[in-house]
């Protein structure tokens, strides 16, 4: 008996699997970009109804975010004294100094509030504030001897960013100043190959007006400011800045740290571009009108916010309105927010 078999062959024409899930994937990541600049639109909507509804006060649209990579061996410093009186606690400054941070969406993961009181004389509210801001608030010590002068606690304060040596780089800025713009890549500024001396003492600086004067504030910029600028740690300089304020005592003037006060110890470079550390009074100078300005400084190295500079730029610098608003505005959302 004959066996008859059939054999059935189906060509299939179609699309593999293979083929049909690498259209989809495609299909999916169309979406997922879709998705992202959607949210991104909306993230932007809701920064400008936040602006109109006073939730912040720099428009984000007008940040210049220059490429950064946030690094946790760099740290934005800054440093008050004691309470000056009730009505203008220092420690005041130093808050609205981070609050300027935060609404210039900065990247830095350490910020550093060095305090010339212990920590547990801070009130409360202000200890709680500084945490709500990501500020580690820290006692900067006691100095090796009585502080003779206010110049010369505020340079020695400055001397103890050197040895915060668990960070590669570090951007102190004055608390009497805020930022009107992002600043995060200074922490970036490169060393010139031609820089003579080991990297750990040269210093770069914004630049200033050898004078101090809100009402004529319109002199050359060729000054190193001891207000903003920008460090690599290394304990054996901060020892011997430390060693020098010793040697000089009163005679030392803030103003000069750069130039004649730590003269064969540090080595200053300004910042390739101009644009930090503008006092309130030299808004009306034509250089101010044609650069970009990211840090606004309020203190001219001299008085306070309160009794001295604001109220002179009131009746003298119609052009400074802006800024003294603004300070005002970042000075309520930090009072605002206290416990």
């Amino acid at each position: 008996m004959a066996v008859v078999t059939s054999t059935f062959i189906f060509v299939y024409s179609g699309e593999t699997a293979e083929e049909i899930w690498k259209e989809r994937e495609i299909f999916w990541k169309q979406q997922e970009i879709a998705w992202q600049q959607e949210l991104e639109a909306l993230e932007k909507q809701k920064e400008q109804v936040d602006l109109v509804l006073s939730k912040h006060f720099i428009d984000h649209k007008l940040l210049h975010m220059l490429p950064y990579t946030p690094s946790n061996s760099h740290a934005i410093v800054t440093a008050f004294g004691e309470d000056d009186s009730e009505r203008t606690p220092a420690w005041i400054l130093a808050l609205v100094l981070f609050q300027s941070l935060n609404e210039t969406k900065t990247r830095v993961p350490n910020k550093i509030a060095f305090s010339y009181m212990p920590v547990a004389s801070v009130p409360l509210v202000a200890r709680n504030a500084f945490i709500r801001l990501g500020v580690d608030l820290r006692f900067v010590g006691n100095p090796p001897i009585e502080s003779p002068s206010e110049d010369w606690r505020n340079m020695w304060m400055r001397s103890q960013a050197f040895l915060l040596t668990e960070f590669s780089r570090v951007l102190f800025m004055d608390c009497q100043s805020i930022a009107i713009d992002n600043i995060d890549h200074v922490l970036l500024t490169p060393v010139l190959p031609d820089h003579p001396l080991e990297d750990s003492r040269l210093v770069f600086t914004a630049l200033r007006q050898d004078k101090c004067d809100p009402s004529d504030s319109c002199n050359e910029r060729i000054t190193a400011s001891p207000r903003f600028f920008v460090i690599e740690p290394n304990e054996d300089v901060g020892k011997e800045i430390v060693a020098r304020l010793v040697s000089k005592g009163q005679a030392v003037k803030l103003k000069n740290m750069f130039s004649t006060e730590m003269n064969n110890i540090l080595l200053w470079s300004p910042f390739q571009k101009d644009y930090y550390d503008w006092q309130v009074g030299e808004c009306g100078c034509e250089p101010f009108v044609r650069r970009e300005m990211k840090t606004i400084s309020f203190g001219c190295l001299t008085g306070n916010i309160f009794g001295d500079v604001m109220g002179r730029m009131w009746m003298e610098k119609t052009c400074s309105h802006e800024w003294s608003i603004l300070w005002i505005q970042l000075y309520s959302e930090v009072m605002e927010k206290l416990p």
